[in-house]
């Protein structure tokens, strides 16, 4: 154990600095996913989540960037919960356009699971510019994401393909907006210390002249 070593795939944590400029809260908050349409990407839970607390009386839009082979069946899945209204398929997004985007967001939710074949994501790098940016990010306890989010302090993570424990992450943030500085300041530190690009290219230097 002693003589493994973590180098981290990373972001250019300075190229988010300054993030997202102080605005009031919306009435209706923007909530957002990025990924492929595939199983492992949990967009259906997070539909099924949503569905939960339109049907509390919470009003949001979710924005739903990517393309993918089940696109069909999640607007089918949106219209049978009854959402389709608030949810926006975007289609596919250039990486140079995300940026921009991420500044529309109020939230950002990554709902990954385990597909039936087993496959499933290790730290998504989407979740690291999320968190760079300073929007809220909620995910789920699998593979490597709890190396990067930690519960309640960088993020909040919800159990994976379960619909009603991610409801009651995203309702946390909804309910308590004043905890959203202490999260995204705790998410940027996080990135800036163990997730940027040339803090791993040093770790990676100092490796091979070890």
């Amino acid at each position: 154990e002693k003589k493994i070593k973590i180098v981290r795939c990373g972001v250019e944590s300075g190229d988010y600095e300054g993030g997202l400029k102080k605005r009031e809260r919306r009435a209706v908050p923007v909530i957002g996913t990025l990924g492929r349409l595939v199983e492992k990407k949990g967009v259906d839970t997070l539909i099924l989540a949503l569905s939960r607390l339109s049907k509390e009386e919470y009003d949001f839009v979710l924005q739903i960037a990517g393309d993918g082979p089940l696109m069909g069946e999640l607007k089918k899945l949106a219209l049978e919960q009854d959402i389709s209204s608030k949810v926006v398929f975007m289609g596919p997004m250039p990486h140079d356009k995300v940026f921009e985007w991420f500044q529309s967001l109020d939230i950002f939710v990554l709902a990954c699971k385990r597909d039936r074949n087993g496959d499933q994501d290790g730290i998504p790098v989407v979740l690291m510019e999320a968190m760079a940016v300073g929007i809220p990010v909620v995910s789920t306890y699998i593979s490597g994401i709890p190396e990067l989010i930690k519960d309640n302090v960088s993020g909040l993570l919800a159990q994976p393909n379960d619909a009603a424990s991610l409801a009651d992450k995203i309702r946390s943030v909804l309910d308590n907006p004043s905890r959203v500085d202490s999260l995204t300041e705790a998410a940027k530190e996080r990135i800036r210390e163990e997730f940027d690009v040339q803090v791993n290219t040093e770790r990676l230097i100092r490796l091979f002249e070890g």
